[in-house]
């Protein structure tokens, strides 16, 4: 003869396998979130280190301060944009290029100015 599943069996099966489901849920869960973690690792750029700057001022002439205004146009003309610091560091490139007789020479074209703040 056959017996009545007993309720107290029945609701035991149905939560065990309620625990069993949500089991499953939270482990494929996990192996996406796995996953993604893996996929995204990689593509983090490695951080590079900028050169350290220093900051300066000095005093020049006003003519040839409006020189700064002059080779930034000639820039833009010739397809580059450039600022004050690249033109400047440009203009030292140069300098530290030159033979001793060049330096000499281009020194002498520059006029003497007093150090310091003008007044």
């Amino acid at each position: 003869m056959k017996t009545k599943p007993r309720l107290a069996d029945s609701l035991k099966k149905s939560l065990d396998d309620e625990k069993k489901s949500v089991r499953d849920r939270f482990d494929k869960a996990e192996a996406l979130l796995d996953e993604a973690r893996v996929r995204r690792e990689p593509r983090q750029k490695p951080v590079e280190k900028r050169p350290p700057v220093i900051r300066d001022g000095f005093t020049m002439p006003v003519e040839d301060h409006a020189l700064f205004d002059v080779l930034k146009e000639r820039a833009l003309r010739l397809g580059r944009v450039a600022n004050k610091s690249e033109i400047a560091r440009a203009g030292l490139k140069a300098l530290a290029s030159m033979d001793d007789e060049a330096f000499l020479g281009t020194l002498a074209r520059v006029e003497r100015i007093k150090a310091g703040r003008p007044k």
